[in-house]
């Protein structure tokens, strides 16, 4: 694909990059920064609320 359309491969890391900082400023006061966001993203940190679970419902179990 990046043979083809390089631009897309750019987009798609300049998404990853913005959910990037955007988990970095939610998490701030756990001083957390954009290579958490990251690691969040790749599966490496799983979230979960009070109740152990995924906020927003865990959509694999359905």
């Amino acid at each position: 694909m990046a043979l083809i359309a390089p631009e897309l491969v750019v987009l798609c890391a300049m998404k990853q990059w913005v959910v990037a900082r955007r988990f970095r400023e939610q998490y701030k006061g756990r001083r957390w920064t954009t290579t958490h966001g990251f690691f969040v993203q790749m599966g490496g940190l799983v979230l979960v609320n009070s109740q152990g679970k995924p906020p927003g419902g865990d959509s694999r179990q359905k």
